[in-house]
């Protein structure tokens, strides 16, 4: 009783019968004491204030009524007084008033239900209000006469009886009286209206602004006044219809030059406003807000003097002005002739283009480029042109520009337009043209330097208007030009960025802590040359140098017993440290003033290396400890225990190891060793190093060491090496390592082999060089292994024969594989030189095959593969059976399946390189072309297992993860059953993206599984999701179909723990709707239909009133839920189209209700609505049987009823939720708000995938 009742007792305690502090302190008592219904309370409490906002939403829909009753003087009166005009219908047909309005009422049905007690006389014996509030039902006692009056917002409604005679009753005197004076009221106001549009007169007023290349006359307008234009070779005329006044101000004094006149003509089409102008002059005028704008623009001429004079103001010339324009006053043109000379257009109908905006200062003041079009006659000087100049050596001293807006009394020449040079204080160096001047500065902008370029025939300069004196250092670097200024002004390189003229792939800027870096990516490798003009600064490209580079020599140092490099550069000013982001290291740069000076080539040592420079030092560390000094006058390099540099005047002969070895590889050595028979040879060396003393112990074991190498052992010479190696200590003998990296390196030890030849004392080795290349290429790091046999081409003729054909065999696959096919053509015909050994003719086969291929010489390929595939059970046999393939595979001349099979068979047998590799790839794509995509996700783990780190298993993954990602967020799946789907998606879910497509994915294949009823297996999909993946409105939206999918499976406990637990204040309307609905059922299921009802009481809709019904259903008042469904389909009796099943469904429902219900009042309007709909269908006679049979239990009533109870409305419920909210719609917001994934296990082979970590659950397999 308490549950059910406490809202209704709630209502009467705030419609004061009873006091409301005492009815909710005794409600909270029996609450907290009884413990019965505790959560509803807490309920509403927790309600947001979405909930608040859609019931006002809802009740400010329904117009409010007030409803009064009374019975005299032999009639009853009913009285209806509504907030707002809605237009009332009364009808009466069987004894039945019909009161309909066309707007929804909002009226207490049980205030409309007590009228029947209301009334003494016995007038009405129900009164009901319809369910869509449109329609007020009254049903007679006995026979009366219904007379009805509107008056304004009330109607009156009276009942006569039966046989009354004379005239109805009237109104009351009092609505007669305020009809009356709400009439007189309209009248007046009427007429105040009239009077005062008359009397309104607008006003118009013209401010006047110039700029250095135009003027704008500016109109202030009120709203809604229409402006009409005319353009004449006169003139121009603005006008302003209706009663206008313009008031133009101070803007005659105020004229520009271009116009000559300004006029106001009235009329009684309004004021015509007309500027007088020259037919060349630019016009332009358009509307904005409560403006309109005329923009007037001179002639190119003009405005060349205007841009003049604001040159000369910036220099100082104070005195300097435009070219005067002659005033002309135009003949008088009434506005009165513009309807007979030109149609008028409304401005405001079509705005006129706007002009272009005016120069900015900058570029106002910048002189003239020679590589622009020729310039008009008005063109002005340069600024400075004038200016003495000084010899480079002095310009490092140069004075700051004199800025005149600043500082005018400081400019001496600014009095004077025509001043005389002052002599120069010394005589220059040398006769030489003069320096062109620095850009002017963009004084607009404080602590801003703006970049620029100019053309020079066929030299690109960019320029740098510094004003204070500015440190530089300019290099390039492989594509890359580097620009480094020691400044706290912040640079603008927008001009550089957006260049048109293809100089430059990539421009970048940045602000370090100490200046300013910009680096350039060079479409090709111009020449680059730089001067200091002043304190700014000009960067030359082109094909040639202008100003060349003054040399910087370094010279080697001892300071404390310490070795450094010296390199002298006067005004050394800071060094920078730069990351390259192309290679990867890091680039320590010296800065200094002008003039120009530089290193004039790189220059490699052994601790670090010199790159050459335009302007500056750029030093590239080997050594981790390097450090780099400027000291003001030089630029110091340094370890802590000294650099490793040779003394000077040591010769190239006698750079030898300490015990005379040289440092290259002896090819007559290497060939004696090998020449040597092999057990005689060995015995002696073993013997010499097992008598060896300390002093002869490393030479013994290093030729024991050189002739296991030369025999082809080793593993052997490695340990020979290794314990060489690690007896000796520190040493500046490099062989040790570079024929320890020899070793490793025929061991197929690469990682080993790239460290030894990363020592110190390799760095410069030529040899170790072509080392590199070899091991580069093993690895399939092409680019790198091509760079090192560049760097060493010169000596590869020096090595031994063995390594001369490794390195051309590893160049020439290096070019094959980077598509350089005539650089490899050119490599491979070294072979002709060095010989091609047994074991070589396989590989070198392969290598001319793949030449052939690439140059398109088809015929020559598959003949070179074939000669390849007779050194059976091979590697270069493997690899031409599948190049051949391949090759038959893209020119068609075998199927799919027959190369899928082919390449099945060749995977299987040949395991462990790149040929296995290249085959998983080929095999993989033609299983996801051919729809076996389990098949292809297995090829995947194949290449996972055996080359992890390969970039062709890194191709793979990203190719398998688009066919993954296709197969559930593509049409492609579709042929796939959920079942299927499901067990790909587990095997293979490290393939689930990160991010968006992820958890797209992932909601996808829920959705499958729920349309086959695997509702454990969703829920466990879309838990992961809202646990761990999504935040905000995503996940709350997702949250929601996870609760949808517990309320499918029959469990609303977990539903209704979901979405309390993602519960989320401020969250989109749709979402915030969809939970409460699913809340709402939820709440249904468990038996709290009272609660249920309470959390949709504000919400509105066909869904709403159809859930409604059935939590009302449910709680056996099916009174109120026959009249929920039919507010669900509001007026679809008035339709022509047929009654779906689910609709006869709910009609029949519907009548159900009112039977159980007894209301024979409802059941009858429902019937006459609905008698005709239900004619032609199945459900006819159950709808008769019902609808006829009011107030007998019969056994056909009893039947209906039960197999209408019988109907399962969660069914329906979620089917009517899926069609409102698209459940294929991606959540608000994404997730742009994920967290993390936890790391999910997952099978052997995906744990070395080079893929991203996924963001699917790992629930467990079966």
């Amino acid at each position: 009783m308490l549950k059910l009742g406490c809202r209704r007792q709630l209502h009467r305690a705030f419609r004061g019968s009873v006091p409301a502090a005492v009815f909710l302190r005794a409600l909270v008592i029996v609450l907290v004491a009884g413990g019965v219904g505790a959560a509803a309370p807490l309920q509403a409490q927790e309600r947001s204030s979405q909930d608040r906002a859609n019931q006002d939403r809802a009740n400010q829909d329904r117009v409010r009524v007030v409803l009064s009753a009374k019975a005299a003087d032999g009639y009853g009166r009913l009285v209806f007084d509504f907030e707002e005009p809605v237009s009332p219908q009364v009808q009466v047909a069987n004894g039945v008033v019909v009161i309909t309005t066309a707007r929804p009422i909002r009226l207490s049905s049980s205030r409309v239900e007590k009228l029947p007690s209301q009334f003494r006389g016995g007038y009405l014996a129900a009164a009901r209000v319809d369910p869509d509030g449109r329609g007020i039902r009254l049903a007679l006692d006995r026979k009366l006469t219904v007379n009805s009056m509107e008056a304004g917002e009330k109607l009156f409604i009276d009942l006569l009886p039966d046989g009354w005679t004379g005239l109805p009753p009237g109104l009351p005197q009092e609505v007669i009286d305020d009809l009356a004076k709400r009439a007189l009221q309209a009248e007046k106001r009427v007429r105040q209206l009239g009077d005062q549009a008359k009397r309104e007169k607008h006003v118009v007023k013209l401010h006047v602004a110039e700029a250095p290349t135009f003027s704008r006359f500016v109109f202030d307008v009120p709203s809604g006044l229409e402006i009409l234009t005319h353009r004449d070779d006169n003139g121009f005329t603005t006008l302003f219809t209706g009663d206008v006044a313009v008031e133009l101000g101070d803007s005659k004094g105020r004229l520009p030059p271009a116009v000559t006149g300004l006029d106001i003509d009235y009329s009684g089409n309004g004021a015509a406003v007309r500027l007088a102008v020259a037919p060349d002059v630019d016009v332009r005028s358009f509307r904005e807000d409560a403006s309109f704008s005329v923009d007037v623009t001179p002639p190119k001429g003009a405005r060349a003097g205007a841009v003049a004079a604001v040159r000369a103001a910036q220099q100082g010339d104070v005195n300097a002005a435009p070219a005067p324009v002659e005033r002309r006053r135009a003949a008088d043109d009434p506005a009165a002739r513009l309807e007979q000379l030109m149609p008028l257009e409304a401005a405001n109908a079509k705005p006129v283009p706007q002009p272009a905006p005016p120069l900015p200062p900058q570029a106002a003041a910048a002189p003239p480029k020679p590589a622009a079009a020729p310039q008009s006659a008005d063109a002005v000087a340069p600024p400075f042109a004038d200016a003495p100049t000084k010899p480079p050596a002095d310009t490092a001293a140069a004075p700051e520009l004199p800025n005149t807006a600043a500082r005018p009394a400081e400019t001496p020449h600014a009095a004077n337009p025509s001043p005389k040079p002052a002599p120069p204080t010394q005589a220059p160096a040398k006769a030489a043209a003069p320096i062109a001047p620095a850009k002017v500065a963009d004084q607009s902008r404080p602590g801003v330097v703006a970049a620029d370029m100019e053309r020079q025939g066929s030299i690109l300069k960019l320029n740098f208007p510094f004003t204070t004196p500015t440190a530089a250092a300019v290099f390039r670097r492989g594509e890359s030009l580097w620009l480094v200024f020691d400044t706290d002004k912040v640079l603008d390189v927008t001009e550089l960025t957006n260049d048109k003229s293809g100089t430059f792939r990539e421009v970048q800027s940045s602000q370090t802590e100490s200046g300013y870096v910009v680096r350039m990516r060079l479409a090709r490798p111009w020449v680059v040359g730089a001067e200091a003009q002043g304190f700014a600064w000009s960067i030359a490209l082109g094909e040639m140098v202008l100003e060349p580079t003054l040399p910087i020599t370094p010279a080697r140092q001892l300071a404390d017993g310490r070795s450094l490099l010296a390199l002298p550069l006067d005004g050394a000013h800071r060094v920078h440290r730069l990351s390259d982001p192309d290679a990867g290291d890091v680039i320590l740069t010296a800065t200094a003033p002008g003039p120009t000076r530089g290193i004039s080539r790189n220059q490699e040592y052994v601790e670090f290396s010199l790159i050459a420079t335009t302007h500056g030092v750029a030093v590239l560390p080997i050594a981790d400890d390097l450090a780099v000094e400027a000291l003001g006058d030089k630029v110091t390099v340094s370890r802590a225990g000294g650099l490793l540099l040779s003394a000077p005047g040591l010769s190239t002969a006698s750079k030898r190891s300490p015990r005379g070895r040289p440092v290259e590889l002896d090819p007559q050595l290497w060939g004696a060793e090998r020449a040597e028979p092999f057990q005689r040879r060995l015995t002696e060396l073993i013997t010499a190093a097992s008598e060896a003393t300390d002093r002869n112990r490393r030479a013994v074991r290093f030729d024991l060491a050189r002739f296991y190498l030369a025999q082809g052992f080793a593993a052997e010479a490695r340990g020979v090496l290794d314990t060489l190696i690690g007896d000796s200590g520190p040493s500046d003998d490099a062989m040790p390592y570079l024929l320890r990296a020899m070793a490793w390196m025929n061991l197929g030890r690469n990682a080993e082999a790239m460290k030894d030849l990363a020592h110190p004392l390799l760095a410069t080795s030529l040899d170790a060089a072509v080392l590199r290349g070899i091991v580069h290429t093993n690895e399939g790091r092409w680019r790198e292994a091509r760079e090192n046999f560049a760097a060493a081409a010169g000596i590869v003729a020096t090595l031994p024969i063995d390594m001369q054909r490794q390195a051309v065999a590893a160049a020439t696959r290096a070019a094959v594989e980077l598509r350089d096919f005539e650089g490899a053509a050119r490599t491979y015909s070294e072979f002709e030189t060095v010989g091609i050994p047994r074991e070589l003719e396989g590989e070198v086969a392969v290598l001319a095959g793949r030449i052939a291929e690439g140059k398109g010489q088809p015929d020559e390929a598959m003949a070179a593969y074939q000669r390849a595939q007779r050194q059976e059970d091979s590697p270069p046999a493997a690899e031409a059976r599948y190049r051949a393939l391949a090759m038959r595979l893209a020119a068609g001349k075998v199927s799919r399946d027959e190369a899928i099979n082919e390449l099945e068979g060749l995977t299987v047998m040949w395991r462990g390189d790149r040929t296995e590799l290249e085959g998983l790839a080929t095999i993989g794509r033609l299983y996801v072309d051919a729809g076996r995509f389990r098949d292809g996700f297995r090829t995947l783990e194949a290449a996972n297992i055996s080359h992890p780190a390969s970039d062709i298993t890194r191709n793979l993954s990203q190719t398998m993860a688009s066919a993954f990602a296709d197969l559930f967020l593509e049409q492609r799946g579709d042929t796939l059953s959920a079942m299927e789907a499901l067990g790909i998606f587990y095997d293979y879910r490290e393939l689930v993206p990160v991010g968006r497509r992820g958890d797209e994915m992932i909601r996808r294949l829920a959705d499958r599984l729920i349309s086959v009823d695997l509702l454990e297996q969703a829920a466990e999909l879309l838990s992961h999701q809202v646990e761990k993946r999504l935040q905000g409105a995503a996940r709350a939206q997702v949250a929601a179909k996870l609760a949808m999918v517990y309320l499918k499976n029959r469990k609303p406990d977990l539903a209704l723990k979901t979405l309390r637990a993602t519960r989320l204040a401020d969250l989109p309307n749709d979402i915030h709707d969809q939970r409460l609905l699913l809340e709402a059922r939820a709440t249904s299921e468990i038996g709290r239909h009272d609660l249920a009802l309470e959390l949709i009481e504000a919400q509105r809709g066909k869904d709403v009133d159809r859930l409604r019904a059935d939590i009302l259903w449910a709680a056996k008042r099916y009174g109120e839920a026959a009249e929920a469904i039919e507010r669900a389909h509001g007026e679809r009796w008035k339709s022509f189209a047929p009654l779906a099943d689910n609709e006869r469904q709910d009609v029949l429902t519907a009548a159900v209700g009112y039977a159980l219900a007894e209301d024979k009042l409802g059941l009858e309007r429902f019937r006459s609505r609905y008698a005709a709909k239900m004619a032609d269908g199945p459900d006819r006679g159950a709808f008769d049987a019902v609808s006829n049979s009011f107030g007998l239990d019969t056994a056909e009533l009893r039947d209906i009823a039960r197999s209408v109870s019988s109907v399962n409305t969660l069914e329906r419920f979620l089917r009517d939720y899926r069609e409102r909210y698209d459940e294929t719609k991606a959540p608000v917001g994404g997730p742009a708000e994920l967290q993390p994934a936890e790391p999910q296990p997952a099978a052997p082979a995906a744990e070395q995938a080079p893929a991203q970590q996924s963001s699917a659950p790992t629930p467990a397999r079966g």
